[in-house]
């Protein structure tokens, strides 16, 4: 099966994972956070984000995704700012800092996606 993108109500979208742009606290954001948890059932995702704790900008981290019609959910936070001082813009850095991760972080979870590589949930 290909990859597809999916222009769609992301809390109504069938897939095995939706990603979330989160919070870097374990609490309920606004938009489509908010969108997420309220389908998902407020109580169990919160609890389940809870115990994965904070997640540093350019991390992720996964959990069921509950009432939703996805299997899983990954929680991903990107910078909030931009930083521009002489030539140099402070988001990249960030951006970098999740490409790194991402070759080097274990996970309990593995998740097939059709294709010879793995993602890995920490």
């Amino acid at each position: 099966m290909p990859f597809q993108m999916i222009r769609n109500d992301i809390t109504k979208v069938r897939a095995d994972i939706i990603v979330n742009t989160a919070n870097p606290k374990p609490v309920i954001g606004s938009g489509t956070d908010s969108a997420i948890y309220a389908v998902a059932g407020e109580g169990d995702l919160l609890a389940e984000r809870q115990k994965i704790g904070d997640i540093d900008p350019g991390r992720a981290a996964g959990t069921p995704a509950f009432g939703l019609s996805a299997k899983y959910i990954i929680h991903t936070v990107g910078p909030a700012w931009t930083a521009i001082m002489g030539s140099r813009i402070y988001s990249v850095t960030a951006m970098q800092f999740a490409f790194a991760g991402s070759r080097t972080t274990s996970g309990e979870h593995c998740i097939s996606i059709d294709c010879h590589r793995c993602l890995r949930i920490p």
